[in-house]
């Protein structure tokens, strides 16, 4: 198991304690614990102005380090609005460059998946390549103001794998997008299905390593992986260290062949909550034993573990709710107001019966503790092992958790998507 360095402490709340972190130079790559999403930034739900500000709040108040974006957001994408978080981010970070120096900051954004619905970003590329994979780096660039992203992530994998709701793995779909059909058959053809699969990871791998060798790329991260996904990356950088170690003790100077250095995966950004435990179920392992980061997103479910959709939240306030509306919830809320527009919260979210169930029992269990349905959900997550060496929480930590509570309650606010 790869030991992880110390977590550095985190600046205290404030601007002063912002402008000491920046200007200490260094970038704070270990455990990072605390990061705020910034999914709905730029589009419907914030305009420039509002995410401005809750970056400032992030950043500025509460000493959150890491910034979490992808060329796809915000959501609900569109093609008018594609890119704009990291335009954000990029123009807040042009602003705020006499207050928080960048090496202060870890900048986090993704490539785009296959995706025939986003036809803006690429055409909708079939496959995640080194062509798709250079572009989309170059555009992050661009659009963040940077010379180099600190941790770049593919945001699915171009392989069938169940995500966005889906819990089982359909072996009857396997190898699809590897051209071998449906089934995956048997035999050579299985095979060659199976090499083209990897040849892809390896294609991806080593599109990253050529950028990080230019230094466009600092970190690599993927994201929505599974288990196989993971250690398959893992190996072909074992492989790339086993090479090194045999040209070391041959005594040559030889160079890597260009375009095949294949980097160490740092860290898997998956779904993490109370409600969606699935990285539990095999990539904790990995993760843990290899030394990769997780950075969970989603901590809340998507504001369901707020306890703000659940028909008597708050009921004081709203004596005129149908407790039988299916909408559960105020109009102003995110899965109300996208609504059949938003497919993969929708599916992973569903408001059934027994979800519905769970977040009661989470939020009389939260009360019985003395705290908010939020703090609950947020501190389940940071005692993760995967989130960091240490499982208690930082005095930042604990202010956030609080923090949090009142935001995640407000009308229409939203709590970052990175844990």
């Amino acid at each position: 198991m790869r030991s992880r360095p110390r977590p550095r402490s985190a600046p205290s709340p404030g601007r002063r304690a912002a402008a000491r972190a920046g200007a200490a130079g260094a970038t704070p790559w270990v455990s990072q614990r605390l990061g705020f999403g910034t999914m709905m930034l730029g589009g419907e739900a914030h305009d420039a102005a509002e995410s401005r500000a809750l970056l400032d709040r992030a950043v500025l108040e509460h000493g959150i380090r890491l910034l979490d974006t992808a060329e796809m957001y915000p959501v609900p994408q569109c093609a008018a609005t594609a890119g704009a978080s990291e335009r954000v981010v990029g123009e807040w970070l042009a602003r705020r460059r006499k207050t928080v120096a960048r090496d202060a900051l870890v900048l986090s954004t993704k490539v785009c998946g296959p995706s025939g619905e986003m036809a803006w970003i690429r055409g909708g590329p079939e496959r995640v390549d080194a062509r798709h994979i250079r572009q989309a780096v170059e555009g992050s660039l661009r659009r963040l103001r940077v010379d180099a992203i600190d941790i770049f992530h593919v945001h699915w994998p171009d392989r069938y794998v169940p995500m966005f709701g889906e819990d089982l793995y359909d072996p009857s779909r396997r190898f699809v997008q590897a051209g071998a059909g449906k089934g995956g058959g048997g035999g050579g053809g299985r095979q060659s299905a199976l090499s083209a699969t990897k040849a892809q990871l390896e294609e991806q791998m080593a599109a990253l390593g050529v950028l990080m060798r230019e230094g466009k790329v600092r970190r690599v991260g993927l994201s929505n992986e599974t288990p196989w996904g993971l250690m398959h990356c893992r190996r072909l950088s074992l492989q790339r260290d086993g090479q090194r170690e045999q040209h070391q003790h041959q005594e040559k100077e030889e160079e890597e062949e260009p375009g095949r250095f294949f980097p160490e995966v740092s860290y898997v950004q998956n779904a993490y909550n109370l409600l969606c435990r699935s990285f539990d179920a095999g990539l904790s392992e990995c993760c843990l034993e290899e030394g990769v980061h997780l950075l969970a997103y989603s901590p809340l479910a998507m504001g369901l573990l707020t306890g703000k959709y659940r028909h008597d939240f708050d009921n004081q306030h709203h004596p005129g709710e149908d407790p039988g509306d299916r909408d559960r919830g105020r109009e102003a809320y995110r899965l109300n107001v996208y609504k059949g527009r938003y497919a993969e919260a929708e599916q992973r979210y569903e408001r059934t019966p027994a979800v519905e169930a769970a977040v009661r029992r989470y939020c009389a269990l939260a009360a019985e503790a003395g705290m908010r349905p939020v703090e609950l959900a947020l501190r389940f997550v940071l005692s993760h092992p995967c989130l960091g060496p240490d499982p208690t929480l930082t005095d930042i930590e604990n202010n956030m958790a609080t923090a949090a509570t009142r935001e995640g309650e407000r009308k229409g606010a939203g709590v970052g998507g990175c844990a």
